[in-house]
């Protein structure tokens, strides 16, 4: 009995003390839905005032008596958490209209109705985490599952000790507070939510915990110009928009450490507003500072952003008591010099790029512009890739030799670059020679490259023989027999215009683009 007490009082001392957090959480989860049992989420919830870099961070899984994490999703570089904002993370069987700002190709298996979840941080530090039903190693006693068969339901943390499931529900008194209430106790801080899942990405509104001073951070900013050249002096426009409701008294700029500028008062100016300027390091304060308008506009000259390619956040942050950046922070996409196409394709050990979700710069002699309608191709001495963008698909013919800059995106194990601009085109009719492969040669290496195979025969992806192209209406997929045990997978998209001509029945020489669809981590199959 003397133990039972002592453990009662540990735990109401911990509800006392710790119960708003202040680190990233595990704000809520679902492990079905109302179509399919592997309709799931989780979503993060960053309680604190500053944006959180999350790259690298994993969610990990496990069975209500499971001992061994298993691995749900490792987020891509680049990846953060606004300031009381949220972050959704989901496999490509989710269902929800909310976007997920990861969809974890890693997320193959589904998580049961009793189990665990957590998130680490880069280093392998668990950060938070939750054990639900019948879960044996939760955050003292588990929290609730949110059902066993079909429903839209999910479990959520509470925005405070006194939260319910009614209060978190959109029109409840709790639903715009965040959810940010942490006692290490799961059974206290999580309730099975009865009003329909509600997941949030980094675009949705943001939440102060507990109705936090909405004046601090208050306010909306942009940038011009939204891109810019490497190496190249730049005059930056950041326009702020005030929110009318209330009165800051102070605003600072925070300008990324890499961009290079003269750091002196002459190089700083400002329009519809009054204050006194100061500068210290990297920071342009604004102290005192009285709008005679709802917008202003501050300049900073003569800045020389670096030599590579990537997206560059100037923090803005505003106060009446506190310091705090507001909800979105303008960016600029700074485009660098173009580097090797190889060192885009470098992948983990789960097959995805190293480079997931930057920004590159690349410069290659196009292979396919839009003859496969999309993606169009691109290769250099180093190696092939990819590029998803119709627009810039259409611009682009065989033979060009052009630099482009984009997104590094992972589309079941395959490799590509989205986002794309076309950047300039510097010679065009370069001769394009595809190298020759065996169909054993159709890997990882030469993914994106444009190759041939000799003397291979076609058929069904049942070893029939066929009469004709028969491309469907999305498509249809064809082996490559080099032998009779020997052979590889070809996808004539319908668009392409071999589409319902008569297919060759003898041997034939095949020149196509090196492509891969393998949904399933570590992504080595399906070229």
């Amino acid at each position: 009995m003397k133990l039972l007490q002592t453990l009662l009082f540990t735990l109401f001392f911990f509800s006392i003390t710790f119960s708003q957090t202040t680190h990233i959480v595990i704000s809520e989860f679902a492990t079905r839905g109302t179509a399919n049992a592997t309709d799931e989420f989780v979503e993060l919830y960053n309680p604190m005032d500053s944006v959180i870099d999350i790259s690298g961070w994993k969610l990990e899984y496990k069975s209500a008596s499971g001992t061994t994490w298993s691995l749900r999703a490792t987020i891509p570089n680049n990846k953060t958490i606004p300031a009381f904002g949220f972050f959704l993370i989901a496999p490509t069987s989710y269902a929800s209209s909310t976007t997920p700002d990861y969809r974890a190709t890693e997320w193959s298996a589904g998580a049961a109705d009793n189990g665990h979840f957590h998130i680490t941080n880069v280093g392998g530090t668990e950060i938070d985490k939750v054990g639900y039903g019948t879960a044996i190693d939760p955050e003292g006693s588990p929290a609730p599952n949110h059902g066993t068969s079909a429903n839209n339901n999910s479990v959520e943390r509470k925005a405070k000790a006194s939260s319910t499931a009614d209060s978190l529900c959109s029109t409840g008194t709790h639903a715009l507070i965040g959810n940010g209430q942490d006692t290490q106790q799961n059974n206290l801080d999580f309730v099975a939510r009865t009003c329909n899942r509600n997941p949030q990405n980094t675009l949705s509104p943001t939440e102060p915990p507990g109705g936090t001073n909405l004046c601090d951070g208050s306010g909306i900013a942009s940038v011009s110009p939204h891109s810019a050249q490497g190496n190249i002096p730049t005059n930056f426009v950041v326009k702020y928009f005030r929110n009318t409701q209330y009165t800051i008294s102070d605003m600072r700029f925070v300008m990324p450490s890499s961009f290079s500028w003269s750091h002196s008062l002459d190089s700083v100016s400002i329009t519809n507003a009054t204050a006194s300027v100061s500068i210290v390091a990297d920071t342009i304060l604004f102290e005192g500072i009285t709008f005679s308008s709802d917008s202003s506009e501050i300049t900073i000259r003569n800045v020389t952003p670096p030599d590579s390619t990537a997206s560059f956040k100037i923090k803005v942050q505003t106060r009446c008591t506190t310091f705090r950046e507001i909800t979105t922070s303008p960016t600029v996409l700074v485009v660098g010099s173009p580097i090797p196409i190889a060192s885009v394709k470098e992948n983990d050990s789960l097959g995805i790029p190293i480079r997931n979700g930057q920004y590159v710069t690349l410069r290659g002699i196009v292979t396919v512009g839009n003859e496969f309608c999309s993606p169009s191709y691109m290769q250099d001495n180093t190696a092939g890739i990819g590029m998803f963008g119709t627009t810039t698909s259409a611009a682009l013919t065989i033979g060009d030799d052009v630099i482009i800059s984009g997104r590094v995106t992972h589309f079941n194990g395959f490799t590509q670059i989205d986002n794309l601009t076309l950047q300039q085109t510097l010679s065009q009719g370069n001769e394009v020679e595809p190298i020759v492969l065996t169909v054993s040669q159709v890997n990882e290496q030469n993914e994106g490259i444009l190759a041939k195979i000799l003397a291979v025969t076609v058929r069904d992806t049942f070893g029939n023989a066929i009469s004709t192209w028969d491309c469907g209406t999305s498509g249809r997929n064809y082996r490559l027999y080099e032998s009779p045990t020997a052979f590889t997978q070809i996808r004539a998209d319908n668009c392409v215009n071999i589409c319902g001509t008569t297919a060759p029945q003898d041997e034939i020489d095949l020149i196509g683009v090196v492509g891969q669809f393998d949904p399933s981590a570590p992504h080595n199959t399906g070229y």
